[in-house]
């Protein structure tokens, strides 16, 4: 992000929030003028599909030929500095079966406690961790994992979301070895006592894992930021993988405001991977009265001198003071304009 004078220069992420995924209710008045006004008057152009593809380009990681390294980066936020091995992430996950087919489904982040992923741990140690996997629980539903050298081009848990499974499975010279090693665990994770009491619960059964993000980190990366406000596991190792400085998010606006003369990242995780319509609408007026309004008039006063704004529907919203103070005479449209399935 180039300068263009005294003042912040920020780039806000949040994620889920316009995503393919999100299905608001038609029925729904959503009260937002001010991302309404922002989008209205921004400069539109696409992006990286998914928000973690497109905040790794901010740091010259693309994918091509091989995977971004996103497990190597997770283990450099949570050990302080990259490995000097292979790392991939690993997510239990439950293969929803229609037919011939099966389904990638994620679970949400409360959806597995503390105790169950213990025992997720037991057996993954058990039957890969003589084999060399070595398993590090960042939290219940992500895990990063320190591979034994295999040659596997992934598919993304994002991208692979929905889909049939068979269709996302790992590619390259190892992916018949993985893909053994997944369905042994598939097997034992069916007859596993958690599944029996999920099930009594009512809830998904965790019957799969999902491997992604195979690599490793070559050098230090360069950041684009002068500080970077995010909690999430990817957040924090492309933080410490540049040497850039990191904080959890602000509640507000003012806060990154304050700072004068900066570069700064804001990832806004308010878990809309909580698809209920009065959730999704509770989450955007939460963000309207603490940053959407707030960015309108930090902008026209020229405390923001650059905004780029990703919302997860493969465009990014550039906007300077000077498109901020563009009068509208037409109506400013609604959000659902917006969305990535419209």
């Amino acid at each position: 992000m180039s300068r263009t004078g005294s003042g912040t220069c920020l780039e806000l992420f949040v994620p889920g929030l316009l995503g393919a995924a999100t299905e608001p209710d038609a029925t729904l008045t959503v009260d937002c003028p001010g991302l309404r006004s922002l989008l209205d008057r921004a400069s539109a152009a696409a992006c990286e599909d998914d928000l973690i593809h497109q905040l790794c380009a901010r740091f010259r990681l693309h994918e091509e030929d091989a995977d971004l390294p996103l497990g190597a980066i997770v283990h450099a936020g949570a050990a302080g500095s990259p490995g000097d091995g292979d790392y991939a992430l690993l997510a239990p996950i439950h293969l929803r079966v229609d037919r011939n087919r099966a389904y990638v489904v994620p679970l949400a982040r409360d959806d597995v406690s503390a105790d169950e992923a213990a025992q997720l741990k037991t057996l993954l140690e058990e039957q890969l961790g003589p084999l060399g996997y070595r398993f590090e629980c960042r939290r219940p539903t992500l895990w990063s994992v320190s591979l034994p050298g295999l040659t596997l081009r992934t598919v993304s848990l994002e991208r692979a979301t929905a889909k049939d499974a068979y269709d996302s499975f790992p590619r390259g010279a190892d992916a018949r070895t993985w893909t053994a090693l997944s369905n042994e665990l598939q097997m034992l994770l069916h007859a596993h006592p958690l599944n029996e009491r999920r099930e009594q619960r009512a809830q998904l059964t965790i019957n799969s894992v999902w491997l992604w993000g195979v690599g490793r980190l070559r050098g230090a990366l360069r950041s684009p930021f002068t500080a970077i406000y995010g909690d999430g596991c990817v957040i924090r190792g492309l933080a410490a993988a540049s040497g850039t400085v990191c904080a959890d998010p602000p509640d507000t606006l003012a806060v990154i405001t304050g700072e004068s003369e900066s570069s700064a990242c804001v990832v806004l995780d308010h878990r809309f991977d909580d698809r209920q319509a009065d959730a999704w609408q509770r989450g955007v007026e939460s963000l309207e009265r603490a940053w959407f309004t707030p960015l309108v008039a930090a902008l026209r006063r020229g405390e923001v001198q650059r905004l780029d704004l990703s919302l997860d529907n493969g465009s990014v919203y550039r906007l300077t003071p000077r498109q901020a103070r563009r009068w509208r005479f037409r109506r400013t449209p609604d959000l659902r304009r917006y969305l990535a399935n419209s």
